[in-house]
């Protein structure tokens, strides 16, 4: 599994009441939509207002590094790359996802053990334990959830 994380920082004179922007931030909610590889998407502007932050991010996940490469020449993606290219700069890191601590009760974690990779919460039990499997309906699996996306109601968060 790999976590495909980039930061954007808009360029001087631009902010989220740039269409610009907006179509940029569309683009990017988009992506599941067209893009296969993607197993999981994350998206959303910075909250804060702190000098070194960035102004939006995404997390995506996917398989492997094929699925990586598939994604990044996808047209979709190279479209999303091109409204982003003008209007902003960004930060790349794509990363194999580990786990260093031990897990804690209540955390979400994937169970290598399951095929699907699949999210759960874990038991309030040892972290030597193995947890319990979930109630019924509160797995993902490799289900991919649609975005519905508006950039109307996106600025209210602002």
């Amino acid at each position: 599994m790999i976590r495909h994380t980039v930061l954007f920082r808009l360029q001087p004179g631009v902010d989220w009441s740039d269409a610009r922007a907006r179509a940029a931030e569309a683009a990017t909610a988009s992506h599941p939509d067209h893009i296969e590889e993607i197993l999981d998407w994350e998206f959303g502007r910075n909250v804060t207002e702190r000098a070194v932050a960035y102004d939006f991010g995404l997390i995506g996940t996917f398989a492997d590094r094929e699925a990586i490469d598939r994604y990044l020449n996808h047209p979709d993606h190279i479209r999303g790359v091109e409204l982003w290219r003008e209007i902003a700069t960004w930060v790349v890191a794509d990363f194999t996802v580990a786990r260093a601590l031990p897990q804690k009760a209540g955390s979400v974690t994937a169970d290598p053990a399951s095929a699907s990779g699949a999210a759960h919460r874990a038991s309030p039990v040892k972290a030597s334990s193995r947890p319990e499997p979930p109630p019924r309906g509160v797995c993902r699996g490799r289900v991919r959830p649609r975005y519905e996306f508006n950039s109307a109601t996106a600025d209210e968060g602002q």
